[in-house]
């Protein structure tokens, strides 16, 4: 009956692309925030009553859209769901939307969504005030009764609520990646090790030819030695991983943005309306604590890193540099 639409999934995460795919999620959520805005919005007409009516849970937020022409209805459903979606190979909604077309007697209300034999029908009461819609209808995915209570918003409210709902699911989703980051790598032990290591044993060698060098009873020795000496290349210095690569903090750092831009949007208070997908500042900051300090112990050892390796390429400079001074009077080394 509906008109889904889902994201494909990502592709694998590639570390030099890291930045600009965060800028390529955020764009994505802003394309498919305004598409969602323009089809909830464009069935809106000369209306009696509210613009329309909300209900929402943990991960779905679905929108009835009002239109009364004297007892006859008419409108757009909207579900907006992110319970089926995995980030972050995922991170767009499922949409699904139908027309509907309807009666009200007096508070009675009888609604069918979409036409044909994939039709639902959906029957329920307003309050006498307009503000709350009941709704009973029959899940079609289990085949049980369902009761709904709707709560009536105006245009900006919708907006405001969709705005919402979107930025705080974001959230969601990245605190469960960052959270499985954090079981992953409680063992986690430091890339570099093993190549940090054998620099430092190159660097070693280094020195130890150059007190040949220096020991070299004759001219002629010191030079062939001279001769015989490679530099390390400075492509050798590279450290295999920094912190702009990896993964984990990597994920940390879009969730820390996803959270800033869910503090910074607008959540109307409406009487009757629970949200239970926001997410107070004491519960992120208890729900990131481990990927926290996991996330500052591991930015802590790739500064340890960057600082040896660092060193190591000094040291071998000098090396050079010494090696240069004792070469005077030799032939020139062939490139």
């Amino acid at each position: 009956m509906f008109t889904r639409q889902r994201a494909r999934p990502m592709r694998d995460r590639e570390p030099h692309r890291y930045q600009t795919w965060t800028q390529v999620v955020v764009s994505i959520h802003i394309l498919t925030l305004g598409v969602i805005l323009l089809l909830l919005f464009t069935s809106c007409g000369t209306t009696t009553g509210p613009s329309a009516y909300i209900w929402t849970d943990g991960d779905t937020l679905n929108t009835l859209t009002w239109n009364d022409q004297n007892g006859n209805l008419s409108g757009q459903y909207t579900s907006i769901s992110y319970a089926q979606v995995n980030f972050p190979a995922v991170t767009q909604p499922d949409v699904s939307s139908a027309a509907y077309t309807g009666t009200q007697s007096h508070e009675m209300v009888s609604l069918t969504l979409g036409s044909g034999p994939l039709s639902e029908n959906m029957t329920g009461a307003q309050s006498s005030n307009g503000v709350t819609l009941a709704l009973t209808f029959v899940d079609p995915s289990t085949g049980e009764m369902r009761h709904q209570t709707w709560v009536a918003v105006t245009a900006s409210q919708q907006a405001q609520l969709l705005a919402a709902f979107t930025a705080y699911q974001r959230v969601q989703g990245w605190l469960g990646v960052v959270a499985r980051d954090a079981r992953q790598q409680s063992a986690w032990s430091d890339p570099n090790t093993f190549y940090l290591a054998q620099v430092r044993q190159s660097v070693t060698g280094q020195q130890a030819e150059l007190a040949t060098i220096q020991q070299a009873q004759s001219a002629t020795t010191r030079c062939q030695r001279v001769a015989r000496f490679q530099p390390i290349a400075s492509s050798a210095f590279t450290l295999p991983v920094t912190a702009a690569q990896d993964g984990t903090l990597h994920d940390s750092t879009v969730l820390s943005q996803a959270w800033k831009m869910a503090r910074q949007v607008v959540i109307p208070r409406i009487a009757g309306l629970a949200l239970p997908w926001t997410i107070a500042a004491p519960v992120y900051q208890r729900d990131t604590a481990k990927a926290t300090a996991l996330t500052a112990r591991l930015n802590a050892v790739y500064q340890q890193d960057a600082a040896t390796m660092r060193r190591l390429q000094q040291h071998d400079q000098q090396i050079a540099q010494q090696v240069t001074m004792v070469s005077k009077g030799c032939p020139p080394t062939p490139a």
